[in-house]
């Protein structure tokens, strides 16, 4: 649990790129969204949740809406819970960066590899399987790998498949990736946690964090996708280091450019999204050096011109 000390501060005093404009319009809708189908989810009897999750014998059936909609499920109230404060803590200053667009670009894409990376760690693993058959008895079978629970559906044509145990679901994945796209926004800023009573910068923080995952991930008994958090800040490092070399972000070039072993990798068509190297607007740099100059003394300590290059540079990304 956290507090930033920028909270305290009014909306004329943070700036438009401040921390804490509280009309992020895209943060309050994925807020609705995934209280929307927890609530679905709970009238539906957690039935909603066995579409959504992330299972690798799922992914390997091509369900792969999977890698998507288990970013909207959760596994209990408390769950939805600090996954949404987490988002409406630090989503808002991002998205008053990136624009909604490039949120949303951002949020989803960091929670698909986030599942990517969990997938990989568990694809070739065993798990427990729920199945009726055809008579409408209902049994759970115990499985060594995907390979095994597929050939027992295949040798009995009149099982069918109700649900897996083990899968995966909620925001963490797309969280995390959020909280590291603060980090990388806003490096020096500084938040007070409950506890320990201490203030970190953000990317102190996010490397400790970091740290923490890496280390909960081999923890066999955890019930926690830690790898999944991981991924989620992976997805965003690269997501903001595309638009921070000005190249326009799309999940399926990254993919091609990842896994195609023909051609060279080209950059994609489209409009610049970096700011102009010369003319028309703030440079890269000048903008790098204002943020830098905002996080460390705050937006009050900002020359007119200064403020006003922040205002340019804000009004250029939501154009693109």
């Amino acid at each position: 649990m956290i507090f930033d000390r920028d909270y305290m501060r009014t909306r004329e005093e943070r700036g438009p790129l401040g921390w804490l404009d509280p009309n992020g319009s895209m943060v309050k809708a994925l807020i609705l969204a995934n209280v929307a189908v927890f609530l679905l989810d709970m009238l539906s009897n957690r039935h909603l949740t066995d579409l959504l999750l992330l299972h690798p014998w799922y992914v390997s059936h091509l369900q792969l809406w999977r890698l998507v909609t288990y970013q909207f499920a959760h596994g209990g109230f408390m769950h939805l819970l600090f996954n949404m404060y987490g988002l409406w803590l630090f989503g808002r200053g991002v998205e008053q960066v990136l624009g909604q667009r490039r949120f949303l670009q951002l949020y989803l894409f960091s929670g698909i590899v986030g599942a990517g990376l969990w997938l990989l760690a568990n694809w070739w693993g065993g798990g427990m399987a729920v199945i009726v058959e055809e008579s409408g008895a209902m049994g759970r079978y115990l499985y060594k790998n995907l390979a095994q629970l597929d050939a027992v559906l295949k040798d009995h044509p009149d099982y069918r498949l109700v649900s897996v145990y083990g899968g995966c679901v909620g925001a963490s994945g797309a969280l995390f990736g959020v909280m590291a796209a603060a980090a990388m926004a806003f490096p020096n800023s500084v938040i007070s946690l409950l506890f320990p009573p201490i203030s970190l910068r953000m990317k102190t923080f996010i490397w400790v964090y970091a740290l923490l995952e890496i280390v909960m991930a081999f923890d066999s008994h955890s019930n926690v996708a830690h790898l999944a958090h991981l991924g989620g800040m992976v997805g965003a490092f690269i997501y903001m280091r595309r638009l921070r070399r000005g190249e326009q972000f799309s999940v399926l070039e990254w993919l091609k450019s990842r896994f195609s072993g023909f051609g060279r990798r080209s950059r994609p068509h489209g409009p610049d999204m970096d700011f102009p190297k010369y003319g028309g607007g703030p440079t890269s740099e000048e903008v790098d050096r204002v943020l830098e100059k905002m996080s460390r003394d705050g937006y009050e300590k900002l020359t007119d011109a200064e403020k006003r290059t922040l205002e340019e540079a804000s009004k250029r990304l939501r154009r693109q």
